[in-house]
């Protein structure tokens, strides 16, 4: 029994210590690791002051819109325009933010399957058959006036799938958004004699993405291909009314940006353009 209690005494002062110490190495592991870690971010922070974050962009381009009528229509390919500025904010070289505000215009008439609906005087579809006096959707077109104001994020896909060195001329964004919009329609036939009843729109919501394909060509003008679709969640944008209830009409925008970088005094470029934090490690450089 005493050898027992000799042994276990002697296992409890040998661990005691050594517990302790592996507390403190635990306990000074975690310290360094928290001094790097600021130590990194206190670099990002430096090196970023190398870049600028704010840009104007330019936009010009054609709506496509797409409802009860369709500006690709059977008959023809309506050309309209879209006329936008956008504010922006780069918050890190792989996401930004910004706020833009946009007119567009377009016409739409009827597609292929539309042909013999007819549109009552009171914007009212009506199927075949029915007796009903109105427009054939074949004989009509909507002149579609839209604002939008949307707040969109811009996400750098480069950085996501590709190493950023600092050095890329191409960038692909991805750039959801939430819009506020207004429309304002006006259905007519073609000959512009007989008219259906305008449409009150209120002010409603819309939702969408933009695929931009931004060319580096400058260190204060870049250029920008972009091609999206805004979900449009009132039927009756294009100024016609049916039975139908579901809330599948849309905008097909696709157009070229002028991006303004407003890049400072000793500003490299804007921090789209940084390398990434993950390059600076792998390199050694933070």
């Amino acid at each position: 029994m005493k050898k027992l209690l000799l042994s276990v005494g002697l296992l409890l002062a040998i661990c005691t210590p050594l517990s302790s110490l592996y507390g403190q190495t635990r306990g000074t592991v975690e310290v360094i690791r928290k001094l790097r870690t600021t130590e990194v971010i206190i670099f990002e922070k430096q090196h970023f002051r190398d870049y600028s974050r704010w840009f104007i962009e330019a936009d010009l381009g054609i709506p496509f819109f797409a409802g009860d009528v369709n500006s690709l229509s059977k008959d023809k390919t309506h050309i309209g325009g879209l006329y936008g500025l956008r504010v922006g904010y780069q918050i890190s070289p792989t996401i930004g933010v910004a706020l833009s505000g946009a007119y567009g215009h377009n016409k739409a008439s009827s597609p292929r399957y539309a042909q013999e609906y007819v549109l009552g005087s009171d914007a009212m579809t009506y199927y075949p058959p029915t007796t009903v006096d109105g427009i054939k959707y074949a004989d009509l077109v909507s002149r579609i006036r839209m604002i939008n104001i949307g707040a969109h994020l811009n996400i750098n896909l480069n950085n996501i799938f590709i190493e950023n060195y600092g050095e890329h001329l191409f960038t692909v964004l991805l750039q959801p958004a939430v819009y506020l919009q207004k429309f304002n329609p006006k259905v007519e036939d073609k000959t512009g004699v007989h008219s259906a009843l305008s449409l009150k729109n209120k002010l409603n919501f819309g939702a969408g993405t933009d695929l931009a394909f931004r060319f580096r060509t400058g260190n204060v003008v870049d250029l920008q291909l972009t091609s999206g679709l805004i979900w449009i969640v009132n039927n009756k944008f294009d100024g016609i009314r049916t039975v139908a209830k579901a809330r599948d009409s849309f905008v097909w925008n696709t157009g070229i940006s002028v991006i303004f970088k407003l890049n400072g005094k000793g500003q490299k470029d804007n921090l789209l353009y940084a390398p990434s934090a993950s390059y600076l490690r792998r390199h050694g450089i933070i």
